[in-house]
């Protein structure tokens, strides 16, 4: 199995949704046409919906189960796709086009790959957070105020909740739009101790953090990445790697020296040596003892440099990150908004006048050191 799976051929069994089976004028041994796996482009469009609908607009397995049978997407008995079917597929490494077969897997097949990897790898993130760290990242977006969960009043310091009012139209007829608003319920409660607005238009304070995300993109593009990158971690990968380089000379001029005192232990023995046994000695155990504290010292030394190259790659999969946010927010749904957003922004603190401070995620100020090294951590609106 291992060899056909290496090979790109389908080793049998269910057929997963997204691929189709075709004769491709290929023999066995035993002279039968055997099937070839290939793309289905149909099924394949729907996989690639499920995936950038999980990752982009924070689709949970139900929601995304629901909004595929009412947009007519069903699979392939005719019924709607259940949330255990959509968790499968979304674990299933073969739509970036690897095969597998038990701890076997095969390079990356292009003619077979339906989403990319750097999509595959974000759903499985975001799937791992969802659930062994309680929902740090949302499992939908719904609901249309854009910064839900995320303001607090930077007055007393407690979180806005939404609240939503209709009004009415002259003959009485009740008004469809539905207005929304964050209220400092502990303003509304109590009053005295707390100086800012028991509330701030919903519609206003979406539109000008929506708009300071856009200018915030905007700024982070400026710079190549390359440039981002090689900020990041050129100096202290230069100073670990020069450490290592030094430590490996020192530990083996030691290793010629204990060496050298070795050779003189015959020497001594026979009288002809140039120390006496209780000094060579004391030097060979002397030797010794440097020669170990080196090597562990080497060997931390290294542990270092190959954290801080790990960590540079692990850099650039976060820049790259950033930058399919920066590409995908201005012309987003509300959904992928608030998914963007929520990984975006730690909280917005908003006063009186909408004077706004928006508090970026540990991430994204990394990036925000580099582009200005001087500059605050946190993005500032006031109305004029």
């Amino acid at each position: 199995l291992s060899q056909i799976v290496q090979e790109g051929r389908f080793r049998g069994g269910i057929v997963p949704y997204g691929y189709r089976l075709e004769k491709q004028g290929r023999f066995n041994k035993k002279n039968h046409e055997v099937n070839e796996i290939l793309i289905d482009p149909d099924e394949a469009a729907v996989v690639r919906i499920i995936f950038e609908k999980y990752v982009h607009e924070g689709f949970g397995a139900q929601r995304l189960s629901r909004w595929l049978y009412h947009n007519g997407y069903l699979n392939r008995k005719g019924t709607n796709f259940a949330n255990t079917t959509i968790i499968k597929m979304l674990k299933n490494i073969m739509y970036v086009g690897i095969l597998r077969s038990g701890e076997t897997r095969s390079e990356i097949f292009p003619e077979l790959q339906i989403v990319p990897l750097d999509l595959y790898e974000r759903a499985q993130e975001l799937m791992e957070a969802r659930t062994m760290h309680h929902n740090e990242v949302p499992f939908n977006s719904k609901g249309k105020a854009l910064l839900s969960g995320m303001v607090y009043c930077a007055h007393c310091g407690s979180k806005l909740m939404l609240t939503t009012s209709s009004g009415r139209r002259a003959k009485g007829e009740p008004k469809r739009e539905t207005r929304i608003r964050y209220a400092c319920h502990y303003k509304i409660r109590h009053p005295q101790d707390c100086d800012g607005q028991t509330g701030y238009s919903g519609e206003k304070l979406d539109g000008i953090v929506d708009k300071i995300v856009i200018r915030l993109f905007e700024r982070m593009k400026t710079a190549p990445r390359s440039q981002l990158i090689q900020k990041q971690r050129e100096k202290e990968l230069q100073l670990a790697n020069s450490s290592v380089a030094n430590l490996e000379k020192l530990h083996a001029a030691t290793e010629r020296e204990l060496e050298s005192y070795k050779k003189e232990i015959i020497k001594t023995i026979n009288g002809t040596g140039s120390f006496g046994a209780d000094i060579l000695g004391e030097m060979i155990e002397e030797t010794r003892n440097k020669l170990l504290d080196l090597a562990q010292e080497l060997e931390q030394a290294k542990a270092k440099a190959a954290d801080l190259e790990s960590s540079a790659v692990a850099i650039q999969k976060e820049y790259d990150k950033i930058m399919t946010w920066a590409d995908l927010y201005a012309g987003s749904s509300i959904e992928g908004k608030k998914m963007i957003l929520r990984q975006l922004i730690d909280r917005v603190n908003i006063g009186k006048n909408f004077e706004i401070e928006v508090e970026l995620n540990i991430s994204v100020i990394q990036f925000f050191d580099f582009l200005h090294p001087e500059g605050d951590r946190s993005v500032y609106y006031r109305a004029s």
